[in-house]
């Protein structure tokens, strides 16, 4: 039986990581293509302003990851000359970032500025229609950089890194039932023993400190635990649902975008309550 696992090729993250950002970048090329949600632009900016070891091209980004905006994000960062494309916001501007620079041949870098879902260092952008009904995902390859501020993340809604936790909780479960049933993940092939130990260290961690968390999260205070959780649902929860395997719980999540009463709802809420229903469908305590 063949296994695999995928991971983004560096991983930084901490307090303050964002300073690092232009050695990083330097390692990559001397010329990025910054993809800014625009709900960010303030607080990503001193960064950029701050770079000297590497040319910046600016461009604002609203909306979500469709087919068309993908196309247009990579035809504008193909005329900036760039070989490196940079995107800064949630899972929306990761995935069109990811696929962006994918067309145009670019290196790209994952700078979550929330951490609502374990998208920055997947290898996979999920698709959807003009109303948001998910219509498909692209299967491409995992960054070459994430980088995580964890201070950045902690000034962000408390209600972002819950979600994050509701996508980051599902991984074990559905890791173990692929695991159970021999299905492959996203790569065609089975999982390794290392994803399914991510997926559990995911859910571990959760539980263990993810209260607490919470709590530091809502006093946006960057402490030990956030951090922990942060690396649990970004990191552990992308290697493991990635290389683990997905279930009911993402199925469930697929299907309830087809709904227009859950527009309102982010990914992880959503996922969360796939996860609950997928316990109620199998053979488990309370």
């Amino acid at each position: 039986m063949i296994r695999t696992s995928v991971f983004p090729r560096r991983y930084l993250q901490g307090a303050g990581a964002l300073h690092q950002l232009g050695p990083e970048l330097k390692r990559l090329g001397n010329k990025v293509f910054a993809l800014i949600d625009q709900f960010v632009v303030d607080q990503v900016t001193p960064y950029l302003a701050d770079l000297t070891e590497v040319s910046v091209v600016r461009h604002p980004f609203t909306g979500h990851c469709t087919h068309a905006t993908i196309e247009t994000i990579a035809a504008v960062a193909r005329q900036s000359d760039a070989t490196v494309l940079v995107a800064f916001g949630g899972g929306s501007v990761l995935d069109v970032g990811r696929s962006a620079a994918a067309a145009a041949g670019m290196a790209f870098v994952s700078a979550p500025t929330i951490a609502a879902s374990d998208a920055p260092c997947s290898g996979i952008s999920i698709v959807y229609d003009d109303k948001g009904v998910m219509s498909g995902r692209l299967t491409l390859r995992n960054p070459d950089l994430v980088i995580v501020d964890t201070a950045l993340i902690a000034k962000a809604p408390v209600r972002f890194f819950v979600a994050g936790i509701g996508d980051g909780l599902a991984t074990w479960y559905e890791a173990a039932s692929c695991r159970r049933s021999h299905s492959a993940t996203i790569s065609g092939f089975t999982g390794t023993a290392l994803a399914h130990a991510a997926a559990q260290l995911c859910r571990d961690t959760i539980l263990d400190r993810g209260r607490q968390a919470v709590a530091d999260c809502r006093a946006h205070l960057a402490t030990p635990d956030l951090d922990a959780v942060i690396e649990a649902t970004v990191l552990l929860s992308g290697i493991g649902f990635e290389s683990g395997g997905l279930g009911a719980a993402h199925a469930i999540h697929n299907g309830l975008t087809m709904l227009p009463q859950t527009a309102k709802f982010m990914h992880g809420e959503k996922v969360a309550v796939g996860l609950l229903a997928s316990l109620f469908l199998s053979e488990r305590s309370d």
